[in-house]
Parts: structure tokens; sequence; C-alpha cells
């Protein structure tokens, strides 16, 4: 299994994942995976309490949020989560600088020209980093969803196992 998550994931289903981890549900660690909701908007309070006072109880598990004696997000964990912000990517003056005619640029001294070519060559490295953006987002998804179908996959061996 390629990662911790998707291990405790399995081992938390009931999914033999190896033959050491094959526990009563008893023993089970349950994964809790954090909330990405900010509180106080979630529409689930009610869940959400359950999980810190489970927290608290000394039942807590090994994601790694930590959690003070309150029941509240540490400093470190109050970070934005989930991906980087999309990059900056004008895509209405790339357009109107793109289309600039010859006669346009015949018509610019060289001051003009070299703010031009600034500007071009700015929103080419805009134009990389938003590439390369969604070409790693696009990345993670597809492994995100090579993860489930492997997760999905296991689930139907363990169960026909359990039926037979």
């Amino acid at each position: 299994i390629r990662s911790r998550t998707r291990r405790l994931f399995l081992v938390s289903l009931g999914v033999p994942v190896d033959l050491d981890e094959i526990l009563p549900a008893s023993k089970q660690k349950k994964l809790v995976l954090p909330s990405l909701n900010v509180p106080g908007l979630s529409p689930r309070n009610s869940t959400d309490s359950r999980s810190v006072s489970r927290l608290r109880q000394g039942e807590g598990n090994n994601s790694s949020t930590s959690v003070d004696t309150q029941g509240k997000p540490s400093a470190s964990s109050r970070k934005r989560r989930g991906p980087p912000p999309q990059p900056e990517l004008d895509l209405v003056a790339a357009r109107h600088l793109c289309q600039t005619t010859d006669e346009a640029l015949d018509g610019m001294t060289d001051d003009e020209l070299k703010a031009h070519i600034a500007k071009l060559e700015g929103l080419e490295e805009a134009a990389k980093e938003a590439l390369e953006y969604w070409k790693k987002r696009t990345d993670e998804k597809i492994g995100d969803r090579e993860a489930f179908e492997g997760v999905i996959e296991n689930l139907v061996k363990h169960a026909r196992k359990v039926r037979k």
C-alpha cells in the first residue's frame, strides 16, 4: 500500500491489508480525517463536536492534525488547507497584448517596445505558472482517482471473499 492514509482507511473498513493488521473491530483505530470546513460555517456541527469530544477523551488517532485540550486546532493547523491558490492569469489582457498588429509595433518607440516586451515576458511567466499549477492539479486528481479505484477493487475482492 502506497500511503499511510490509504492503509488506515482500508484497515478502518476492515479490509485486510497485511495479515498482521487483521484485528478485531475493537482493536482497530478509526480513521478520522480532518474537516476542510471552517468552524462555525459547517452545517454538521453536531458530528464535528462529537469527533472533537472523542479526541478529548483520549481515543484520538494518528492523524497529523493536532488538537489542544480545548479541542481547538493548534496554531500550526490553522493554515489554509487544500491546494494552493490558482495563479493569476488575466486572459483578457493576454489576448489584447497578443493581438497587437505589426503596424502598431512599427509605430512604437524603443521604450514602448521594451515595455511591451516586458509585459509579454511577464505574461509568459504567469502562463507558465498557471500551466504548471493545472498540470499538478490534474496529476493529483488522476492519483486520487487511481487510489479510490484501488480501494473499490479491494473492497469488491474482500466482499467476494466474505460471501464465499
